[in-house]
């Protein structure tokens, strides 16, 4: 990703960050570096990433990549940005049934972009989901949000993972809803680390980028052996 000018990695403390970021240029980011105080210490992922566009020197186009989503091959700029605008494919998910947390607060996402926009769309009273993928983002569009709506994001944060919660969704939904994204897919593959199929590690990752979440049930199962396979298939991919 040749195009990229400079690389964060967000950490909770000095003692989090690694060797690496010298040698490669990597600007460590303290969570106290952008997250207010009252918040912190924090272990909820969406508190956290609402608060990435505060960061020192972030471009205005910006891509984010969560810790289990990877970039694996060759990516070009037009990959993630197109013509000013941000590449987001989103589908319907409904809103029918008992929501868990997670879905909770991406639902609160989409109703608060929403209201920022001054429209109503709620396809089958739910709402839109992105790819897990990496996250394109416009810096002045989640700063406007989050400016007009500082107050109600800042009472939406907490220190774990609450069904009032908005997540790093809400700036996604505010750009889709103002039309400022292109409707493009990523080369993307989502696998859950225990359910990806052993005859493809000798080969590597096919797509652009992928994600290797850890959700599942993982009782019984060599985790060693499935780390040792996933390093396999990260290096037959990188290099």
């Amino acid at each position: 990703m040749p195009f990229i000018d400079k690389v964060f990695l967000v950490v909770s403390s000095s003692s989090q960050i690694p060797s690496f970021c010298k040698n490669y240029g990597v600007t460590p980011i303290l969570h106290e570096d952008i997250i207010p105080k009252n918040h912190l210490p924090t272990f909820n992922s969406s508190t956290i990433e609402l608060f990435i566009p505060k960061i020192t020197g972030l471009a205005e186009e910006f891509v984010y990549f969560n810790d289990d989503v990877f970039p694996v091959k060759p990516c070009l700029e037009t990959d993630f940005f197109v013509d000013g605008k941000a590449v987001c494919k989103l589908h319907a998910k409904d809103g029918q049934g008992s929501l868990g947390c997670w879905r909770m607060c991406v639902q609160n996402s989409w109703n608060l972009a929403n209201k920022a926009v001054g429209v109503n769309i709620n396809p089958n009273d739910g709402c839109m989901i992105p790819q897990h993928s990496a996250y394109t983002l416009l810096k002045s569009d989640c700063l406007g949000i989050m400016d007009r709506f500082g107050k109600e994001i800042d009472e939406a944060c907490s220190k774990f993972r609450l069904m009032f919660n908005y997540t790093i969704y809400l700036y996604i939904f505010y750009q889709y809803l103002l039309g400022h994204t292109a409707d493009k897919a990523h080369d993307f593959k989502y696998y859950h680390i225990w359910d990806i199929p052993e005859e493809i590690a000798s080969v590597g990752f096919g797509n652009k980028i992928v994600c290797l979440n850890d959700m599942g049930d993982e009782k019984g199962k060599n985790f060693e052996s499935r780390r040792a396979m996933i390093k396999n298939m990260l290096e037959a991919s990188l290099y």
